[in-house]
């Protein structure tokens, strides 16, 4: 299957290119999909990501790092085993904590047993999903935040980061 594109796409012209039947049904469904939404009745739920990993107070820290790594983000909540949300952890918190590893709060990193419980934010914060970019802005510059939960302890529906509003101005 070949896809032409007409000349009002700035291409001055007709162009094809090689695309196959299902890449192009995954494109069309997406773009068809997507709502309209007017930049003024945006919500938490409509820029949040809705697949939200946590992971476990007891993790190291080295475990945590590789944990970021591989999942491509730059923090997390952590769950305790009840499933309730008692924390938030990030990049930040593992430099912080490498920073002042001499201070007392860190000084399991000595041993090497530091955990994400030992670095954690447990200052979570949550907001409804239907709370605006504006405020979700304000709530983050006011407490110098990078991410907020939508959601409840009991129940994270998604998760809003600086990059998600950053993604709203381009």
């Amino acid at each position: 299957m070949r896809i032409a594109l007409p000349p009002s796409q700035g291409l001055g012209g007709p162009a094809f290119f090689p695309c196959s039947h299902a890449f192009f049904k995954v494109i069309w469904r997406d773009f068809i999909d997507q709502p309209t939404v007017s930049p003024m009745t945006l919500q938490a739920k409509d820029i949040m990501e809705p697949r939200v990993v946590s992971v476990p107070p007891e993790m190291t820290l080295d475990q945590f790092e590789e944990f970021l790594t591989i999942q491509g983000i730059d923090g997390a909540p952590v769950q305790n085993a009840e499933g309730e949300i008692i924390g938030i952890a990030s990049k930040t918190d593992v430099i912080r904590a490498l920073r002042f590893q001499t201070s007392e709060r860190f000084s399991g990193l000595r041993e090497g047993v530091i955990t994400v419980g030992d670095i954690m934010t447990d200052d979570v914060m949550f907001i409804p999903p239907d709370l605006p970019p504006r405020e979700i802005a304000e709530l983050m510059t006011e407490h110098k935040i990078h991410r907020l939960l939508v959601g409840d302890k009991h129940h994270v529906k998604g998760i809003v980061t600086a990059f998600d509003l950053l993604q709203l101005v381009r």
